[in-house]
């Protein structure tokens, strides 16, 4: 019945809210869903009960002609529609390319964390300074292969700009997709809850060995390395795990990417200016003070004013619904 609902809200996306295209979905509905029990009573599976109530009531358009309903052709529901193939193809490149992306991620996050730890260890060797120009090299080629990662994944992923409008998934698919997202929910919660147990642990590692081996900035390099490392990968599991689900959800157009929420974009642009100018300060601070044991804490303090900062949007926006 949900897919049935669903089919006729994509169809109706673009449409104007006139009284008499409202009530014609409301006489379309009420008519499927009697066919639909009726189709069940006779024995039919849901897949074959909704396939045959879909092709029974046929095109959308076909109806409002018939109907002499005045649309303006502008506004025509003239809507694309995803069949197996393509759907297939958009669930293997979002995933790869997440993975990707969570890879360049890693790498960004890593790359001060090899630069703090290879700098203590040689600088015993060659000197702080001449230690430190010789981590330049690696940092610099981690985060620009990071960043060909970002390019090349998001040049990929653009040819899938067209999900963000409204869009009719082929009816049989719905429940397959649906199902899909149900069995990778036990993985997305196991990835969501290993990545916050990480970032909470993360710390304790630079807290031990600064606390309990004083005086000793080698340790305290070394803290900064697990602390990092962590961090890292705490963040790519939640980019895979979200990657994955937000796919089946922009396919299913639920949540956040259901037809009417697609145009809510505030906390992305947002997020979009505010990761990388975090970024910068981080490293600018880090290199200009030298101080990588302390530099760290922009993360969970930004962190937490940008889950403050989504809350009160989210909030805010409740409130004017």
């Amino acid at each position: 019945m949900e897919t049935i609902k669903s089919y006729l809200d994509n169809m109706f996306a673009n449409m104007p809210k006139t009284p008499a295209l409202i009530k014609l979905k409301e006489d379309l509905l009420s008519s499927m869903e009697d066919k639909y029990n009726e189709m069940k009573y006779h024995g039919k599976s849901e897949n074959e009960a909704i396939g045959i109530v879909i092709s029974e009531f046929g095109n959308i358009d076909e109806l409002i002609r018939e109907l002499n309903i005045e649309v303006p052709s502008s506004m025509q529901p003239v809507l694309p529609v995803i069949k197996k193939e393509e759907t297939e193809r958009i669930i293997h490149d979002k995933k790869f390319f997440g993975n990707l992306i969570a890879l360049g991620v890693f790498l960004c996050i890593t790359a001060p964390a090899v630069f703090v730890l290879g700098t203590s260890v040689m600088s015993i060797q060659m000197g702080e300074d001449s230690a430190a120009t010789l981590f330049l090299f690696p940092l610099f080629l981690m985060i620009a292969v990071a960043v060909g990662l970002f390019i090349f994944s998001g040049i990929q992923l653009d040819q899938y700009k067209y999900l963000e409008r409204p869009f009719v998934l082929d009816y049989s698919l719905t429940e397959v997709i649906r199902k899909k997202k149900t069995s990778y929910l036990p993985y997305f919660t196991l990835k969501i809850v290993a990545g916050v147990v990480l970032c909470i642990l993360s710390p304790l590692t630079l807290i031990s060995l600064t606390v309990f081996v004083r005086d000793n900035d080698f340790y305290g390099a070394v803290g900064v390395f697990l602390l990092l490392i962590m961090v890292a990968c705490a963040v790519t599991l939640f980019i895979n795990a979200g990657t994955t689900m937000d796919c089946y959800r922009q396919l299913l157009q639920e949540g956040d990417y259901a037809p009417e929420r697609k145009e809510d974009k505030l906390v992305g642009a947002v997020a979009s200016v505010v990761w990388p100018l975090t970024t910068a300060g981080y490293l600018l601070w880090s290199f200009l003070t030298g101080d990588w044991h302390i530099t760290w804490i922009v993360w969970p303090i930004m962190g937490i004013l940008f889950g403050a900062f989504s809350a009160v949007v989210s909030i805010i926006r409740g409130d004017k619904q």
